[in-house]
């Protein structure tokens, strides 16, 4: 087990003789969150929520009382937003519904509502929603449509960073695929699909060198474009090679070869995985051959391809 609790301990100590410092109050908001995910992995639910609550009501008093450091805040709360949204039933609904009315009113402060899917359900909505329910009827879904708009709003706070802007798009796209699986309706699918390709093509074009990011964009298509996600894949292992993306690559070229068994661009990606991962020769297909493929599907030049 992790220090978490040392580190929250000590933090807030601090804070005793240094009311109000920026710097411990976000490492204080930080630890809950830490602590709260290791909580979750040890399958302590109760202590989870606690934690997850402590640190969304730090953070969002901090909005106001240090805007300067608004885009670090608003991450910690999507991030324990997004985590809290996990569960379905709550051992404290009312604080749990505190909190997050917390963060609906800090939300509804700004000068611009945060553009969530066209559609679906939105901030002004989720306000309304919050502002006159019970606990008992709090929603794990809806927790998620929360986080997603937090998220936005993160983006907003980047403009004029490419780095922070391309982990606030990664961070957008993640929260609005993993989305999908949870709703009722899957006639939506495509839609918010789209919009998280597009979130992680923005999140590329800021860190095209950042192997996860990669690897996530061959994740989001694997369904729909396999022949994007394989080349999405390729990046990845081309970039870092411990990214866990070496089977699913290997999975969406052979799933493109089975398909188009004569396409050329698909053979020269299958022999890319097998050259970036040192593969041993009795494990594939002999070099001469490949080429010998690849000429007789009139690829005179497959690395223009």
């Amino acid at each position: 087990m992790g220090q978490f609790d040392l580190s929250i301990t000590t933090f807030e100590q601090l804070l005793i003789d240094r009311p109000g410092e920026t710097g411990v109050v976000l490492a204080l908001a930080d630890s809950h969150l830490s602590h709260a995910r290791q909580e979750f992995a040890a399958g302590y639910l109760t202590r989870f929520e606690e934690s997850l609550g402590s640190c969304i009501e730090i953070s969002t008093k901090l909005l106001y009382s240090a805007p300067g450091s608004r885009r670090m805040v608003w991450k910690t709360i999507a991030d324990a937003t997004l985590e809290l949204s996990k569960l379905t039933l709550y051992a404290n609904p009312n604080m749990v519904l505190r909190v997050v009315r917390a963060v609906c009113d800090t939300l509804a402060e700004g000068t611009t509502e945060p553009a969530l899917i066209p559609g679906f359900i939105s901030v002004a909505e989720l306000i309304m929603k919050y502002t006159r329910q019970d606990g008992a009827s709090l929603d794990g879904v809806d927790l998620h449509w929360l986080a997603i708009a937090c998220y936005h709003t993160r983006v907003g706070l980047t403009n004029n960073d490419q780095v922070a802007e391309g982990s606030a798009q990664f961070d957008l796209s993640i929260a609005t695929h993993s989305i999908i699986s949870r709703l009722k309706k899957r006639q939506n699918e495509e839609k918010l699909s789209d919009v998280a390709s597009h979130a992680m093509v923005d999140a590329l074009k800021h860190s095209p060198g950042n192997g996860f990011y990669w690897n996530a964009l061959g994740n989001i298509e694997f369904l729909r474009d396999p022949k994007l996600a394989q080349h999405a894949y390729i990046r990845a292992l081309e970039l870092d090679h411990k990214v866990g993306g070496r089977f699913m690559c290997l999975l969406t070229t052979l799933k493109s070869l089975s398909r188009i068994p004569y396409s050329g661009p698909t053979w020269v990606s299958f022999i890319s995985i097998m050259e970036i991962q040192s593969w041993p020769t009795k494990h594939s297909i002999e070099h001469k051959f490949q080429i010998q493929i690849i000429l007789k599907l009139g690829l005179d030049k497959p690395w223009s391809q």
